[in-house]
């Protein structure tokens, strides 16, 4: 039985079959295949999954041996490892539908810029503030975690610097809302050479109505830019593209949904459009664990106004172990923005980690109440 590959694999046999332009790259089984690669390529390299997603298991701008086996064990699976070379330039999402591309996301990797007042930490609290008012990025807050601490490290910093008036300070090298990233909207700015790329990267693939196509863009040479094709992504969100941070908002879902509804048509035959009926908004409910500095300082009876704002149900305790536990019951969309909330709590809270997970049981009241601490 001939071996199957995995869709990651075979979108990038369709692309080396288009000949799209694309970092060199190779799939390795093996630490050391990886590290034998990327000597060949001599240049910095970016090991991830084959499959995966919101940057899990990427390792950016490698060139040392132990880094790169290192990366590979992070990123390691049974179909393997992606290992290609290093491209510059600003990483942007092309996203593209029947031949054209509709809008373009720039990305930037997560950072702050200093005002020579505030500390990195409150400088990602304050901007992590403006994201959770963003339908999209609320829920993709900045994480304060190892990663970033390490990254502030090899800058000499810590949480506690104070950066100075208009220092970057880079907390996260990948390009990934989902990790924090800044998205803008780049649609009538990037060079026509990118959009046909994009383009171009779509079409090798059979079958493909719209994707989401990462390329690399890079205008040092305004008069020569160059585009490489990063990833094709056949399940593209369009969250970002209709709330960017900066720009134009482009709205996506219509075209798609014209898309979809007129090869429905053409596969039925007939197909009415009256037989479609709205949904309910879909119901959900989540048990929440909240850490850090959260006892004391009027965080229960905040999460209460704001839940009661929102009409979300539910309730909410100490715990002895000095944590705050919540159930949220409500619109899958009102329980999210909640969320988004609960990273910040009252002035006085200091919120260091939170964990979801859902919840299934049945609240015996409406409302939402304090219960007493267990």
């Amino acid at each position: 039985m001939p071996k199957l590959l995995p869709i990651n694999c075979l979108l990038t046999v369709f692309l080396d079959r288009g000949n799209v332009s694309k970092p060199r790259y190779k799939i390795v089984h093996s630490a050391e295949g990886a590290a034998n690669f990327a000597t060949k390529l001599a240049k910095p390299v970016v090991v991830k999954p084959i499959k995966g997603t919101r940057g899990r298991g990427v390792s950016l701008g490698l060139s040392d041996k132990s880094e790169i086996v290192d990366a590979y064990h992070k990123a390691k699976s049974s179909i393997g490892v992606l290992v290609e070379e290093q491209v510059s330039g600003i990483e942007y999402r092309f996203f593209v539908l029947g031949g054209q591309v509709l809008s373009v996301l720039g990305k930037k990797s997560a950072h702050v810029v200093g005002d020579g007042t505030l500390s990195v930490s409150e400088l990602v609290d304050a901007k992590n503030e403006l994201r959770a008012l963003n339908p999209r990025l609320m829920t993709s807050l900045i994480p304060k975690d190892e990663w970033v601490e390490q990254n502030l490290a090899k800058q000499s910093l810590t949480w506690e610097s104070i950066p100075a008036e208009g220092q970057e300070v880079v907390l996260r090298h990948e390009a990934n809302i989902s990790l924090g990233a800044d998205s803008f909207d780049a649609t009538d700015s990037v060079p026509e050479i990118a959009k046909q790329a994009a383009i171009e990267a779509v079409a090798a693939i059979p079958g493909l109505d719209w994707a989401g196509v990462d390329v690399m863009v890079d205008t040092s040479d305004e008069s020569a830019p160059t585009a490489y094709i990063i990833e094709v992504n056949t399940g593209p969100g369009i969250g970002g593209h209709h709330f960017p941070m900066r720009g134009a908002p482009r709205d996506l879902a219509t075209p798609i949904w014209r898309c979809a509804y007129e090869k429905q048509k053409a596969l039925a035959g007939t197909f009415s459009i009256t037989s479609i009926k709205a949904s309910l908004p879909k119901p959900c409910q989540r048990l929440v664990s909240i850490e850090g500095k959260v006892q004391g300082v009027g965080y229960r009876k905040w999460l209460r106004r704001e839940a009661a704002a929102l009409n979300v149900q539910g309730w909410v305790r100490n715990r002895a172990d000095g944590s705050v536990q919540a159930v949220l019951k409500g619109d899958l969309a009102k329980v999210e923005r909640m969320l988004g909330k609960l990273h910040f709590g009252p002035k006085a809270a200091s919120v260091a980690k939170m964990s979801v997970t859902s919840h299934s049981r049945a609240l015996s009241y409406s409302g939402f109440r304090i219960l007493k601490t267990r």
